[in-house]
C-alpha cells in the first residue's frame, strides 16, 4: 500500500505545483506528465504475482513465443493482442517485459490525452490511478487495453458533427462526417475489440454521442434504462457470450447485482452534470460528448449495481471519460475569466477616473472582489472534496484487495511493501510465494520450481472451467492429456523439478503408486460417476485436501516435506469466497 500512496503524493504535489506555480508553461506540464508516466509504468510494469491473471498473461505470453506467426491463431486471446505480445517476443521472451510494454502502451496513451484534452491535468492523473483504471490494467491487461484504445478514439468523437441538426442532417453533410471522422474513429475502435471484443459496444455510440441532453432524451435514456433492467437476464446472457467469454455466464459473482457502491460515484458526476451542463457547453460545446459519457456510465453502473456485477466492464467504456469531465466540472467553480480582466481594468481605469467615477469602479470592483472571491472558496472546496474522496477510495480499493494489486509486491525486493516478502532465506521466499497463490495456474507456475515435486488429482470434476490459456500452462510442464471437455473424468498427474513424470486420464477410478526421489507416492483420483473422492499419500501419510476440483499437493525436496497443500473448486469465477481452500 505505501508505494501505492507514495505515488498519489507524487501525482498530487508535483501536479499541484505545476498547475498553479506554472500554469502556461507547456514545458512544465510536459515534465510532470513525463514524471507521472514513469511512476506509473514502473509501479505497473514491475509487479510481481500480483492481480488475478498475472500468471494466465505469462502463461498466454510463453506459448505466443513458442509458436510461429502461421500458428498464432491457435493462441489464446483476441488478435489485436496476440500480434502486439508477438512482436514483443522478437526483442525479448521474458514475460516481465510484457507488462513493462503493456504499461508502456497504455499510460502513454493517456497521458497524451491528458496533455491535450484536460483542464487541470493532475487532477485527470489522480482520477486515473483512484478511479481504478491503472489498476485494472496491472489485471485484466487486454481488456484495459481496449479501454484505452477507445479513449484514443475521443478527438474524432469531438469532432463529429453528427448531432442531427438542420445543418448536419443534409446527405452531403452526413457523408462528410462519415469519412472525417466516422472512419478514423471507427478504425481506432476496431483496433481496441482486436484487444478485447467488448470494445465492439463504442462503436454505436458515435451516433448518439453529440445528442443533447434534454427532458426528451433523457426520458428515453432512462426509460431504456429501466427496460434494460427489467429484461437484465437475456441482456447479461448477450454480453456474456458475445462480447465476453460465457464463462461469467450463469449463477456467480458476475451475474449477481454488484451493490449500491458502483453507482454511487457515477450518480454524484451526473448530477454534477445536470447542475453545471450550460456552463460546460459554454465553455466548449463539444463537452456534450463528455456529458453523454456521464449519462450512459451512470446508467450502466446502475444496472451492474442492481442487476448484474457483469455490466461494469461495459460501463468502464463511459466512466474513464471522467478523467477529462471531473476537471471541465471543477474549472466550472473557478471565478470567470472576464471578472478578473474586468478587475484588471478597473484598476488602470481609477489611475484615471474622477471621484465620482472612482466611487464607481470601487462599488464594481468590490462586487466582482465578493463574487470570485465565492467562487474561489467553491474551487478549493471542490478540488479537496475530489482529493479526500479519490483517497477513500483508494483505501477502500486497498481493504477489499480489488483486483488482487493490494498489497504491492514487485521483482524489485527493495520496493516491496508486503510483509511475506521479508524473507531470511531463498527457501522461504519460495515457500512464501507458493502458499500466496489463489488460483490453478499461480500455484502450478510457484511449484514448477527445480526443487519442487507437484502432486495433483481430481476430484469429481476438476476439468469444467479449464481453458486453453490453462492448457498451454500444462503443457509447458510437460502434461498433454486433453482435458477440455473431459466432465468428471478422472485424473492424476506428477511433475519433478518442472517436469511432468506421470499422467493418466481416464473415466474409470485411477489407483497408482509411484516412486519419486526415494518417495513412496499413492495417487487416487475418482471422476464424479465412479467415486467422487481423491487422494494423494508420501511415505504413508495422506496430505490431499480431498475438495471437489482439483487438488494439489508440493513436495520441497531440499526441505524434504510438503510445503502446500489446497484445492481449487472448479467454479465460473475464482472471486468467489469457497473457490480455494488450503491446509495449515
Amino acid at each position: 500500500m505505501t508505494i501505492y500512496l507514495v505515488n498519489l503524493a507524487v501525482i498530487l504535489v508535483l501536479g499541484a505545483i505545476s498547475y498553479f506555480k506554472f500554469p502556461n508553461s507547456r514545458s512544465i506540464k510536459i515534465g510532470y506528465l513525463l514524471i507521472c508516466s514513469a511512476c506509473l509504468i514502473f509501479i505497473g510494469g514491475w509487479r510481481y504475482g500480483i492481480g488475478f491473471d498475472y500468471y494466465q498473461y505469462l502463461t498466454i505470453f510463453e506459448d505466443i513465443c513458442s509458436k510461429s506467426w502461421s500458428e498464432l491463431g491457435s493462441a489464446y486471446g483476441e488478435m489485436g493482442f496476440k500480434i502486439f505480445a508477438k512482436l514483443l517476443s522478437l526483442f525479448t521472451q521474458d514475460g516481465q517485459m510484457l507488462y513493462v510494454a503493456t504499461n508502456v502502451m497504455m499510460v502513454g496513451i493517456v497521458m497524451v490525452l491528458i496533455y491535450r484534452y484536460s483542464s487541470i491535468p493532475f487532477i485527470s492523473v489522480f482520477l486515473f490511478v483512484v478511479l481504478k483504471f491503472f489498476y485494472t490494467g496491472m489485471n485484466l491487461v487486454r481488456y484495459a487495453m481496449a479501454i484505452i484504445i477507445c479513449l484514443a478514439a475521443y478527438t474524432f468523437l469531438r469532432r463529429s458533427t453528427m448531432d442531427y441538426t438542420k445543418e448536419n442532417r443534409t446527405p452531403k453533410a452526413i457523408l462528410r462526417d462519415l469519412l472525417t471522422h466516422f472512419l478514423p474513429y471507427a478504425i481506432i475502435i476496431l483496433i481496441a475489440t482486436s484487444f478485447h471484443k467488448s470494445a465492439l459496444i463504442m462503436l454505436p455510440v458515435y451516433f448518439i454521442v453529440k445528442l443533447p441532453l434534454n427532458k426528451i432524451t433523457g426520458s428515453i435514456y432512462g426509460a431504456l434504462g429501466v427496460i434494460a433492467l427489467l429484461l437484465l437476464s437475456p441482456v447479461v446472457q448477450f454480453f456474456s457470450e458475445q462480447l465476453f467469454n460465457s464463462f461469467y455466464s450463469g449463477d456467480n459473482l458476475y451475474t449477481r447485482p454488484g451493490g449500491v457502491g458502483y453507482v454511487f460515484i457515477p450518480a454524484i458526476i451526473l448530477t454534477l452534470v445536470c447542475l453545471f451542463q450550460k456552463k460546460l457547453l459554454k465553455r466548449d460545446p463539444s463537452h456534450i460528448v463528455l456529458i453523454n459519457m456521464s449519462l450512459y456510465s451512470a446508467i450502466v453502473f446502475f444496472l451492474a449495481a442492481f442487476g448484474a456485477f457483469i455490466m461494469t466492464r461495459v460501463a468502464s467504456f463511459f466512466y474513464i471519460f471522467s478523467i477529462f469531465l471531473v476537471p471541465e466540472l471543477l474549472t466550472c467553480l473557478r471565478p470567470a475569466q472576464q471578472d478578473l480582466d474586468r478587475m484588471a481594468e478597473i484598476k488602470q481605469e481609477m489611475k484615471d477616473a474622477n471621484r465620482n467615477q472612482k466611487n464607481k469602479l470601487a462599488k464594481e470592483n468590490a462586487e466582482l472582489s465578493t463574487k470570485t472571491r465565492d467562487y474561489r472558496t467553491y474551487y478549493a472546496f471542490g478540488l479537496g472534496f475530489s482529493i479526500v474522496l479519490g483517497f477513500l477510495l483508494q483505501m477502500q480499493q486497498a481493504a477489499a484487495g480489488d483486483h488482487e494489486v493490494f498489497p504491492y509486491m514487485s521483482v524489485i525486493p527493495q520496493v516491496n511493501t508486503i510483509n511475506q516478502l521479508n524473507f531470511n532465506n531463498d527457501r522461504e521466499k519460495k515457500k512464501d510465494m507458493l502458499l500466496l497463490s489463489n488460483t490453478v495456474d499461480r500455484c502450478m507456475w510457484e511449484a514448477s520450481d527445480e526443487d519442487y515435486i507437484l502432486f495433483m488429482v481430481f476430484r469429481g470434476d476438476g476439468t469444467q472451467y479449464l481453458r486453453q490459456w490453462n492448457m498451454a500452462r500444462f503443457e509447458q510442464l510437460g502434461l498433454m492429456a486433453d482435458l477440455i471437455g473431459k466432465r468428471n473424468w478422472s485424473y492424476v498427474a506428477a511433475v519433478n523439478g518442472g517436469q511432468a513424470v506421470y499422467e493418466e486420464l481416464s473415466q474409470e477410478l485411477i489407483e497408482v503408486t509411484l516412486e519419486i526421489e526415494g518417495l513412496e507416492v499413492r495417487l487416487i483420483s475418482a471422476g464424479l460417476d465412479v467415486g467422487d473422492t481423491c487422494s494423494i499419500m508420501i511415505n504413508g501419510t495422506e496430505y490431499a485436501m480431498n475438495g471437489f476440483g482439483t487438488n494439489l499437493v508440493v513436495y520441497d525436496k531440499v526441505l524434504e516435506t510438503v510445503v502446500d497443500s489446497v484445492s481449487f473448486l472448479p467454479k465460473r469465477t475464482k472471486y468467489d469466497s469457497s473457490y480455494i481452500n488450503r491446509g495449515e
